[in-house]
C-alpha cells in the first residue's frame, strides 16, 4: 500500500507542475512507469479519449525503450476489441478487461499500425533507429475508466493487482483537468496573438495610397504569419491581370540578409500549377491546395525563369534553395479577382488550425484589396 500511495504520489506531483498543455505526455510517462515498477508484464500503456459525438478516440501509447508517442487517432469500432474497450467506457465500468487470443492479435495489429496518423508516428521512429518490441501472441488489455477515457494497460500476462488502475485512473482525470485548463488558457493567449497580427496587417492594409504598397502589406503579411509559427517559406498575393489568365504577383520570402519581396507579371502557360491554380479560379474554389513533386516544381521554376526577368535577379541562395527543395507545396485563397497564396518548399503541411488562422489573414487582405 506504502509502494502504491509512493507511485500515485509521483503522478500528482507531476500534475502539479505542469506549465503547459504538452507536460502532459510527461505525466502519462511517470504514470506508466510507476505502473511498471508495480509488477507486470506489460507490452504497453496507454491513455484513450473518447467523445461520444466522435466516430474516433485519441489513443497515446507508451512503449519500453520508446517512451511516450505521440497521439493517434484509432475508429471505435476498428475491431471488436477497441468496441469492446469503448462500449465499457461508455456504461461507467469502473475497470474492465479483455482478452486478445492467439487467434485474433495479429489481425488486430495490422488494422492498429495501418492506420496513416499511426503510421507516420512508427516510420518517424523508424527513422530514429528505434523499433517497437514485436508484437505478442497473446495479450490481455486492462481499462480503468475516468471522466473523459480510460487508461489502457496491455499486460503479456494477467496482473495480479489490477484492482489498483482505478485509482490511477482517478489520479489522471485530475491530471486531464489541468491539461484543459491549461489548454484553454493557452488558446486565450494564442488567440490574442493572432489577433494582434491581424491588427498589424489590417492597419498597413487600410494606410496604403498607391498599389504598388503592396510589397509592404506582403512583407507585414509575412512577418505577422512567422510570428505565429505557421510553416512556409513564402507567402504571395496575386491579382489577375484584366480578363486574362496572368497574375500581377507580390511574393515575400527571406534569404540570410533578411526580407526578399519581388512582384512580377506570372505568366499562364501549359504546366501543371498555373492550370491547377486556374482550375480553383474557374471552379469559384474558396481554398485549394496543390502538392507537387521536384520535377513538377522544377519545371514550373525554370519556365518563370525564362520568361520572367524580375524572377532572375532573385539572389542565388533562394534559387538554389527553390531548385534543391524536394517538393513543393501551395496553399491558395480565392479573394475577389485576387488569390493569397502560401508556398512551401520544405515538404510542411498546414493543420487545419493554421489553415484557419491562414483564412483570417486572406479575410483581412480583402479589404486591402478593396
Amino acid at each position: 500500500e506504502a509502494q502504491i500511495e509512493t507511485a500515485l504520489e509521483k503522478v500528482r506531483s507531476q500534475t502539479m507542475g505542469m506549465q503547459t498543455s504538452e507536460d502532459l505526455s510527461k505525466v502519462a510517462a511517470a504514470m506508466f512507469d510507476q505502473i511498471r515498477m508495480l509488477g507486470g508484464d506489460l507490452f504497453s500503456c496507454g491513455i484513450v479519449l473518447c467523445d461520444e459525438n466522435k466516430n474516433e478516440v485519441d489513443q497515446w501509447l507508451s512503449a519500453p525503450d520508446i517512451g511516450m508517442m505521440p497521439p493517434f487517432f484509432v475508429p471505435k469500432n476498428l475491431d471488436f476489441i477497441h468496441q469492446y474497450r469503448y462500449d465499457k467506457w461508455k456504461a461507467g465500468v469502473e475497470l474492465f478487461s479483455i482478452e486478445i487470443p492467439e487467434n485474433k492479435i495479429a489481425q488486430h495489429f495490422e488494422l492498429l499500425f495501418a492506420l496513416p496518423s499511426l503510421k507516420n508516428i512508427l516510420d518517424s521512429i523508424a527513422a530514429q533507429g528505434l523499433s517497437l518490441p514485436e508484437v505478442p501472441k497473446w495479450e490481455i488489455d486492462y481499462g480503468a475508466s475516468f471522466k473523459y477515457g480510460y487508461i489502457l494497460i496491455s499486460a503479456l500476462q494477467p496482473f495480479k493487482e489490477a484492482h489498483i488502475f482505478p485509482r490511477f485512473a482517478k489520479v489522471f482525470e485530475q491530471t486531464y483537468t489541468r491539461f484543459l485548463d491549461l489548454q484553454k488558457a493557452e488558446a486565450q493567449a494564442r488567440e490574442a496573438q493572432i489577433e494582434a497580427a491581424l491588427e498589424k496587417v489590417r492597419s498597413r492594409s487600410l494606410a496604403m495610397h498607391k498599389s504598388d504598397e503592396l510589397n509592404e502589406v506582403v512583407s507585414v503579411l509575412y512577418e505577422k504569419a512567422k510570428e505565429l509559427n505557421i510553416p512556409f517559406t513564402a507567402v504571395g498575393i496575386g491579382i489577375y491581370i484584366d480578363s486574362s489568365k496572368d497574375l500581377n504577383a507580390f511574393v515575400c520570402g527571406e534569404n540570410k540578409d533578411g526580407l526578399v519581396i519581388t512582384n512580377y507579371r506570372l505568366p499562364y502557360f501549359k504546366h501543371i500549377i498555373p492550370m491547377d491554380f486556374n482550375n480553383a479560379r474557374e471552379k469559384q474554389l474558396d481554398f485549394f491546395v496543390g502538392h507537387y513533386s521536384k520535377e513538377e516544381k522544377n519545371s514550373f521554376y525554370e519556365y518563370l525563369l525564362d520568361h520572367t526577368p524580375e524572377l532572375r535577379n532573385l539572389p542565388d541562395d533562394i534559387k538554389r534553395m527553390i531548385f534543391e527543395s524536394p517538393s513543393y507545396t501551395i496553399s491558395l485563397l480565392r479573394v475577389n479577382n485576387a488569390v493569397f497564396n502560401v508556398n512551401d518548399f520544405e515538404g510542411n503541411h498546414l493543420s487545419e488550425n493554421e489553415i484557419d488562422i491562414i483564412r483570417r489573414f486572406a479575410r483581412v487582405f480583402d479589404q486591402a484589396y478593396t
